[in-house]
């Protein structure tokens, strides 16, 4: 089954690879897996690549975050990787062993403290998570403002309601026009909330403000 898994995943471009396969890797992966995307497992613990096998994931046993691991999960073609390993000394080699491998692939990294998120950052992880750190901030807001936060949760979990970006280049339709003409160009039932340009996301944007090929635009779908 390996070799075969092994052979597949090697022929794949634009997967996900998670490594790590306890809860949050697992969370991760069936993010990912709901939303349509092919996604590939590793992890150094026999028995939590053997439970997510079991739930239907192509995962694999690695004894370490190398080269060699990164070449069995095919990092050299995967789209982006997600650092969910339990220990932030395990998370930064393999980080750093993946820039190896794929210089240019977009990594998210699970961090245990503030100090391993600085490091991990300064290194060039393009997001790292402090899990402990968003679940209070989370449960803070479900106290203090809790209509804001079940819409913000309606639209990460999309109950109704689609989260899109859309890269905008010169041949794009909104590249040059104002904000306004979002939902003449999108639809009636879309919503600009914001758009990235050059590190900066700019929310809440006015009607006039012009968008440049090189935007990311952040849209809000209503299915309703």
């Amino acid at each position: 089954m390996y070799r075969r898994w092994k052979r597949k995943v090697g022929g794949m471009h634009d997967h996900f690879v998670v490594i790590g396969a306890g809860q949050v890797g697992r969370s991760i992966a069936a993010e990912l897996r709901s939303q349509g995307e092919m996604v590939v497992m590793a992890d150094i613990d026999a028995e939590r690549v053997a439970k997510v096998v079991h739930e239907g994931y192509i995962a694999f046993h690695i004894e370490r975050i190398d080269h060699d691991g990164g070449e069995t999960v095919n990092l050299a073609g995967a789209r982006g990787l997600a650092l969910a390993l339990p220990d932030d000394a395990q998370n930064l080699y393999a980080y750093l062993s993946a820039r190896d491998v794929n210089p240019d692939i977009m990594v998210v990294a699970r961090a245990q403290t503030a100090e391993a998120a600085h490091y991990l950052n300064t290194l060039g992880v393009d997001r790292v998570i402090l899990p402990d750190v968003v679940s209070g901030r989370r449960m803070a807001h479900m106290l203090v403002k809790p209509v804001a936060h079940d819409l913000l949760m309606a639209i990460l979990n999309e109950e109704g309601v689609q989260l899109n970006e859309v890269m905008v280049t010169e041949d794009s339709q909104m590249a040059y026009q104002p904000v306004e003409q979002v939902r003449q160009i999108f639809g009636q039932d879309v919503t600009l909330i914001g758009y990235w340009r050059e590190g900066t996301t700019h929310m809440g944007p006015k009607a006039q403000d012009l968008i440049r090929p090189g935007d990311t635009l952040i849209l809000v779908q209503s299915d309703h």
